[in-house]
């Protein structure tokens, strides 16, 4: 193409001549990515399942009952945990691990429905992961959960 301009006397004609060509080359480049030519290959994607949800539930040490909740997706994993039937307003903490290394801590109140929500989000990573909760109320009730996923 470069000969083509080269053939051009005008400087004019041969400026022309490249913003055609820029324009050309910009608007292939626009039309690649927008059908998705440019995309990387397929062998490139994970190779775990798309979605994968595991749940498990439980009693606390006095009547408070839990829920766990993993639900592994888009490369991440969302940790719901859930307590029902404490005492509205009581405070309590709360440890998730993963594998064995702490990934939150923290402490809730429970709603005026003697309810305390937490969810977190990890990365995912290769392999299974076992995931543990423990959560302690101020009057030392004691709930404990564990789940694979």
């Amino acid at each position: 193409m470069l000969s083509a301009v080269a053939a051009v006397r005008c400087p004019r004609e041969r400026n022309d001549i490249v913003r055609m060509q820029t324009f050309t080359a910009i608007a292939a480049g626009a039309t690649l990515a927008a059908t998705g030519l440019l995309a990387p290959p397929a062998a490139a994607a994970p190779r775990v399942p798309a979605e994968v949800e595991r749940e498990t539930t439980g009693t606390c040490s006095a009547s408070a009952r839990w829920d766990l909740n993993l639900e592994r997706e888009f490369g991440v994993i969302d940790i719901g945990f859930e307590i029902d039937g404490a005492t509205p307003g009581e405070r309590w903490n709360v440890v998730v691990k993963r594998n064995g290394s702490q990934v939150l801590k923290v402490s809730r109140p429970a709603d005026t429905e003697g309810e305390v929500d937490v969810d977190h989000i990890v990365r995912d990573r290769s392999g299974s992961d076992r995931f543990t909760v423990r959560a302690m109320s101020t009057d030392g009730q004691l709930c404990r959960a564990t789940l694979r996923i």
